[in-house]
């Protein structure tokens, strides 16, 4: 009940007019935390997409996220068995045509404040997860989008509001200036800025795969 009327509220707020005039999207919902007492009814993302899609997911949030959007999810070792879940990637995608794996791994460290673990998890999904993955694939006629949920610095210990990197390559793609895979390169890629919602509809776009 407060998730509905919080959406009215929002829906005719004068801060978000000012932002849908100025081309800003609005604040127009509420996302609490913890579990609600009945499922969302949302379109599924097969139908919309009109691809066949799965996830790889160790969280309950993660896991719960693709019940209610309608795609299969798989689980694959534990949290840091990098190895085991680019194999599963890869068994899937014979089934599957968009496949979404979730890496919790540098999120810990940065709850943390630890920026050594963080550094060590990132190369760790580098080297065991895309160093399994990449040689296994076709980048011809297979796209692959690297990107992260948010950003979680380790000098706040907690999750920022901070544009996180956007990597969109294989398929049609072609190559832009940027050489770095950091926040700070990222930013001046060819992508531009682009808003969370935008970011899978425009990577099918520029890959251009033919979907199963």
């Amino acid at each position: 009940e407060f998730s509905r009327k919080a959406i009215e509220v929002l829906k005719n707020s004068t801060v978000n007019k000012k932002r849908i005039d100025s081309g800003l999207m609005p604040g127009n919902a509420i996302l609490l935390r913890d579990a609600g007492s009945e499922l969302p009814i949302i379109s599924s993302l097969n139908s919309r997409l009109k691809r066949k899609c799965a996830c790889i997911a160790d969280m309950p949030v993660e896991r719960g996220v693709a019940k209610i959007i309608g795609i299969d999810s798989y689980a694959a070792g534990d949290l840091r068995n990098y190895v085991h879940k680019a194999r599963k990637t890869i068994e899937l995608l014979n089934k599957y045509s968009i496949i979404y794996v979730h890496l919790k791994g540098p999120d810990e460290p940065g709850h943390d404040g630890d920026s050594k673990k963080k550094k060590r998890s990132i190369e760790e999904i580098d080297s065991d997860f895309f160093g399994t993955l990449i040689p296994k694939l076709n980048l011809n006629n297979t796209g692959v989008i690297v990107s992260a949920d948010h950003s979680t610095p380790c000098i706040l210990k907690g999750h920022s509001s901070d544009n996180v990197p956007l990597l969109i390559s294989g398929g049609s793609t072609s190559r832009d200036s940027v050489c770095r895979f950091t926040e700070k390169l990222c930013s001046s890629g060819k992508l531009g800025q682009l808003n969370g919602t935008s970011v899978l509809s425009k990577a099918i776009k520029i890959i251009e795969i033919d979907h199963k």
